[in-house]
């Protein structure tokens, strides 16, 4: 869809931010975080806010993994990139538009596309009066639920170091 269209080409270019709002359970309660993922090629820095005030910072590059302690001043590296899988997976493989839908919530209403891939089921990508992208929409079939999150997508990853910061000292 041509809404769509320029996150695609964002997130094909592999120079990126994709920042996503998700809720999950603690004890009981939802708590809220935010993950923030800049991709440049293979490299990664991601920043995830827990609503109670914590924020991790990981870096990914040739290979490895840094963990940061700001106020230890360490990066702990383990080898490996599993970390990406903080990153939401939008899609797996091609996505095919099948057709123009609105979501209504309490007090916005979206222009929607929705998306098939893979027969996997329905994608929908939401966006406001502005057309930009705000609501991520998919049928999660293990908690048999649709799912919505927050999100946003844009170009570049304005100035973000993807090297490790001056004065840590590596560990690992």
């Amino acid at each position: 869809g041509k809404l769509f269209e320029p996150y695609y080409k964002a997130l094909q270019s592999g120079n990126y931010m994709q920042k996503t709002v998700e809720t999950r359970q603690v004890g009981g309660e939802a708590a809220p975080y935010i993950t923030t993922v800049y991709r440049n090629g293979d490299d990664a820095y991601i920043i995830k806010e827990e609503s109670y005030g914590a924020i991790s910072e990981i870096l990914i590059k040739d290979g490895y993994t840094y963990w940061f302690d700001k106020i230890a001043k360490t990066a702990t590296r383990i080898q490996g990139t599993e970390s990406l899988e903080a990153q939401r997976t939008l899609y797996e493989g091609e996505i095919q538009f099948v057709r123009n839908d609105v979501y209504n919530t309490f007090d916005d209403t979206y222009k929607c596309e929705v998306y098939s891939h893979g027969g996997e089921g329905e994608i929908w990508f939401c966006f406001n009066e502005f057309n930009e992208l705000k609501n991520y929409r998919f049928y999660d079939a293990e908690k048999k639920d649709v799912i919505t999150i927050g999100i946003e997508i844009s170009l570049g990853t304005d100035g973000v170091s993807f090297s490790l910061p001056d004065g840590y000292e590596v560990i690992g």
